[in-house]
C-alpha cells in the first residue's frame, strides 16, 4: 500500500482510487472552458466597481460614446433571460445553458454601457440609481446561476424580475 509520511516515523496508509481517463476532446475542453467563467468574473468586477465609485471617476469622453451604445444593446440580454425562463419552467432544453452564458455576457456588457450613459450627467435621481443597482444585480445573478447552477423551478425568475423592476426605473 502507499503511504504518505507525517512525521518522522508515522505514516498513514494513502487513499487509491481508479481514476478514469476522460476522452480526448474533454480534456481540450477542460482547459479552455474556465477562462470565459474568468472573463465574466472580471467584467462583473469592473461593473460593479463603476457602479459603486462612479462619482470618484473620471469617463474619457471618447468612453461616454460607447454608454450610447446601451439603449440599443439592453433589448438583446432581456429578451435571452425571458428565453432561459421559459426554457427551464415549461420543458428543459439542452442548450438553456448556452442561453444563460449569452445572456450573462450581454447582460453585464449592457450594464457597463448603462454605467457609461449615466456618466454623461444627463441621469440624475434615484431611479437611476435604483436602475444601476438592478442592471448590477441582475448581472450578478446571471453569473451566480453559471457558478452554482440553481435547481428549483422558481429561481429563473430571479433576474425575469430584476429586469422587469430596472425597466420600470429606467
Amino acid at each position: 500500500p502507499l503511504r504518505r509520511p507525517m512525521g518522522l516515523r508515522q505514516s498513514l496508509p494513502l487513499q487509491t482510487q481508479a481514476r478514469v481517463t476522460p476522452p480526448p476532446h474533454l480534456k481540450t475542453m477542460r482547459k479552455w472552458k474556465p477562462a470565459p467563467i474568468f472573463v465574466l468574473i472580471a467584467l462583473n468586477a469592473m461593473l460593479l466597481f463603476f457602479v459603486i465609485f462612479q462619482n470618484h471617476l473620471a469617463i474619457p469622453r471618447w468612453l461616454q460614446v460607447a454608454g450610447r451604445l446601451h439603449p440599443m444593446i439592453l433589448h438583446f440580454p432581456i429578451v435571452l433571460i425571458v428565453i432561459y425562463a421559459i426554457c427551464l419552467w415549461f420543458k428543459p432544453i439542452p442548450f438553456a445553458r448556452e442561453v444563460l452564458w449569452i445572456s450573462a455576457f450581454a447582460a453585464v456588457i449592457t450594464g457597463l454601457a448603462g454605467v457609461l450613459l449615466s456618466a454623461e450627467g444627463h441621469y440624475e435621481g434615484s431611479a437611476i440609481q435604483w436602475h444601476k443597482w438592478l442592471g448590477t444585480f441582475t448581472s450578478l445573478i446571471l453569473l451566480g446561476f453559471i457558478v452554482a447552477d440553481p435547481r428549483p423551478r422558481w429561481v429563473p425568475a430571479l433576474p425575469l424580475i430584476a429586469v422587469i423592476v430596472a425597466g420600470h426605473f429606467g
